[in-house]
């Protein structure tokens, strides 16, 4: 069995577990860990980038879009570490759907934040940082970024193309008889699922699926895994053609407080893929 360090940010927020101390907020991680502790495997949760502990591997999960620079030691310090190479998964980084002002791409386009959530986890740390009197760890985001559609490139305001914040991507439905569809592909090591989720509107939410269906995985994708450097995470994705369009790459996906007999098996199965990264 496994020795395991979790690295968490410095200004996430802490409660005590069943199974130990975790975050406050509901990720997947929470449930692989409950797994991997009742197959025995130890489980330590480090919280800041000064904090190491003795162990075999560590999981990187801070929920920001690109690891600040001052956790990059501590990652290294590991024998290995999941997602250890996945430190910047920024929609520019990801580039799945980008355009330009003068591109060749003349149907609607959204502008969304360059960061994962929205940057949902920066204003979380950063609110966190606040309160305690700290100056914020992530500057560059004030608040979270609306999603706005346009018919367009032409239509985007002028600022949304200046802010380095924000990105303007195509808008690309896969349409469905029951509306629109997109995929959503979950993975650890060599485990994995992989669903189409289809909803009333081109941008589907968990509370919006009205239909799901297994799904396969397109070899691009696969290839976008490999450059981005996960080892565990969701990503989102539409078809277009033979191939998937990226849409949204997350280290850190969340996870229901009720999960269903199905998705409790999954996400079991999911945890040994922690065993295919050790090997």
């Amino acid at each position: 069995m496994a020795r395991i360090a979790v690295i968490t940010h410095e200004y996430d927020c802490f409660q005590q577990y069943r199974f130990g101390l975790f975050l406050r907020r509901r990720f997947l991680l929470q449930d692989l860990l409950r797994d991997l502790r009742a197959r025995g495997h130890q489980v330590e949760i480090t919280i800041g980038p000064d904090q190491k502990v003795e162990a075999d591997a560590a999981i990187l999960h801070l929920d920001c879009s690109v690891v600040p620079p001052a956790y990059h030691d501590l990652v290294d310090a590991y024998p290995l570490t999941v997602n250890g190479a996945a430190l910047d998964i920024t929609k520019r980084t990801i580039g799945g759907a980008g355009v330009v002002p003068d591109g060749d791409w003349h149907g609607p386009v959204i502008v969304k934040s360059n960061y994962n959530s929205g940057g949902r986890g920066e204003d979380y740390h950063n609110r966190e940082a606040k309160r305690r009197g700290h100056p914020p760890p992530h500057p560059y985001v004030d608040g979270m970024v609306t999603y706005t559609i346009h018919d367009s490139v032409s239509q985007v305001p002028g600022e949304a193309w200046e802010d380095q914040h924000t990105v303007v991507e195509r808008l690309i439905p896969e349409l469905d008889p029951q509306g629109y569809a997109m995929r959503t592909w979950i993975f650890f090591g060599g485990r994995e699922w992989c669903t189409r989720n289809v909803g009333p509107q081109p941008i589907i939410k968990g509370p919006d699926i009205i239909a799901r269906a297994p799904s396969h995985v397109p070899d691009n994708i696969r290839d976008q895994r490999r450059r981005l450097g996960f080892d565990y995470g969701k990503f989102d994705f539409v078809v277009e053609g033979d191939e998937g369009v990226l849409l949204d790459a997350n280290r850190t996906p969340g996870s229901s407080r009720n999960l269903g007999k199905e998705q409790k098996a999954a996400t079991s199965e999911l945890t040994r893929g922690f065993d295919t990264f050790l090997k």
